[in-house]
């Protein structure tokens, strides 16, 4: 494998109210294998030339920003958090085992400039679709196309939660005449006052997962003899496959709303 990626974020804090940090990811990842699992054999088991190609993991941009900003209404507070990023690549296969190695990776071929995609003058190995036009019977020693030759929808998603805390509450008082005289050789000025720290504190909680409700799909089906061929089967969860940190499940749909409440004592 071999990647190379470009970093570029910052953390900052305006105020005592504002913290956002942001980050940006240019990335090139190229290998010869996705690891295991049958979707990640060879085209042919007995020959791995050709195998070196665009990674899974090749995803060309990704995008993050997040915050905190307390509002000077009631004390609420604000944390967005943005998630954005390319689609990542997927194998596209015929989905015949044509060199009987025992694994369904054969890979097409390109089909001719200029070949009919309809009609009766469409021969019976094109296939034609919008990630290109491919010949499912390459003849031998014919050169198919690269690994990983598909490219799955970009990605994009906002994350926003909004908390209220009420502190109430005070602790057990100490028995400490110190503290309310005055100390021998003082200058005989009380020192500012300081906010009483409060012993219990109650927090709501609402959090909008998807905020807008876009749908992120899966990366769609490779195999062009399946009848699913190109169609994303499922969604790409809250935190997306094209970027870390994956929240929720694929199939529990778009928006979320979630309401928490948490009392600490």
């Amino acid at each position: 494998m071999n990647q190379s990626q470009i970093y570029v974020g910052f953390n900052s804090r305006f105020s005592q109210s504002l913290t956002f940090f942001s980050n940006y990811t240019l990335g090139y990842a190229n290998n010869d294998t996705d690891g295991q699992g049958a979707r990640n054999f060879p085209l042919n088991s007995h020959d791995l030339h050709g195998e070196y190609g665009r990674s899974s993991t090749d995803v060309r941009h990704r995008f993050a920003f997040g915050g905190t900003w307390i509002s000077p209404w009631w004390g609420l507070t604000l944390n967005p958090f943005i998630l954005a990023s390319s689609g990542v690549p997927f194998n596209i296969i015929t989905g015949v085992d044509s060199n009987l190695d025992g694994q369904f990776m054969e890979r097409p071929s390109f089909a001719p400039a200029g070949v009919a995609c309809d009609g009766p003058a469409k021969p019976a190995n094109i296939v034609c679709t919008p990630f290109g036009n491919f010949n499912v019977q390459p003849a031998d020693g014919e050169a198919v196309i690269p690994r990983n030759f598909g490219h799955s929808p970009a990605y994009f998603i906002v994350n926003l939660s909004l908390s209220k805390t009420f502190s109430f509450g005070s602790f057990p008082s100490k028995n400490s005449a110190a503290s309310s005289t005055q100390k021998p050789g003082g200058s005989g000025v009380r020192p500012a006052a300081v906010a009483e720290p409060k012993r219990f504190s109650l927090q709501f909680t609402i959090t909008a997962q998807n905020l807008f409700n876009r749908v992120n799909f899966q990366p769609p089906e490779g195999n062009l003899s399946s009848p699913s061929f190109g169609q994303s089967l499922g969604l790409n969860g809250f935190g997306g496959l094209s970027a870390p940190g994956t929240i929720g499940s694929i199939g529990a749909g778009n928006r979320r709303i979630i309401v928490r409440a948490r009392f600490t004592f």
